[in-house]
């Protein structure tokens, strides 16, 4: 167990933050495991609150992570504007998957905003490789649930921005949010 955790942290955070990361619950892995997580889920999904997310998401990247995975399962209208100031700046590894996966939970053109805001403050800098591919993966979710279409300019900026050092299978990415989104919803269906 981490160092200093509290019971917010020791219930919501410690048992599945290693499983949300990188989709690992939904990647190759047995199905008696994939079971045993959705139950776990759903065993504690009904006592996090907006308020346990709000407590969560400035305390550090793992907590971020999972305040941003229960956000996508539950669809928190309020989860974007807790989203965006932590993903556009990248302010830790890792934590902008599940802040990606949360935003094509809301359907609305703001969540599709900050993704484009991401992916333009990020498709162009090589050297900063960081949630692209979800962010990319995302952006082509949300704008599908909204019935748009991808706009033409991030397709080009993804194709340049991997003809170069970066390199992302953004097939895979997006199998695994597709993958995360179907988890989210079973979880919320407890």
């Amino acid at each position: 167990m981490l160092p200093f955790v509290d019971e917010i942290t020791a219930k919501f955070v410690v048992p599945f933050y290693l499983e949300i990361l990188h989709g690992n619950v939904v990647n190759p892995a047995p199905a008696a495991d994939h079971e045993a997580a959705l139950a776990r889920m759903r065993a504690v999904a009904p006592e996090v609150t907006f308020d346990i997310a709000l407590d969560l998401w400035p305390r550090g990247w793992r907590e971020g992570l999972m305040a941003s995975w229960w956000a996508a399962v539950w669809r928190w209208p309020g989860l974007v504007d807790q989203v965006e100031p932590l993903l556009i700046p990248s302010r830790s590894c890792f934590e902008g998957q599940a802040h990606c996966l949360a935003l094509t939970r809301v359907n609305s053109r703001r969540p599709r905003a900050v993704l484009m805001r991401y992916l333009d403050e990020y498709l162009p800098r090589p050297d900063l490789d960081y949630d692209q591919p979800w962010a990319m993966a995302s952006l082509m979710f949300a704008c599908a649930d909204a019935g748009e279409s991808l706009p033409v300019r991030y397709t080009e900026a993804w194709q340049e921005s991997t003809s170069g050092t970066r390199r992302a299978d953004l097939g895979a990415v997006a199998g695994t949010l597709e993958r995360m989104r179907a988890l989210a919803d079973a979880v919320a269906r407890h």
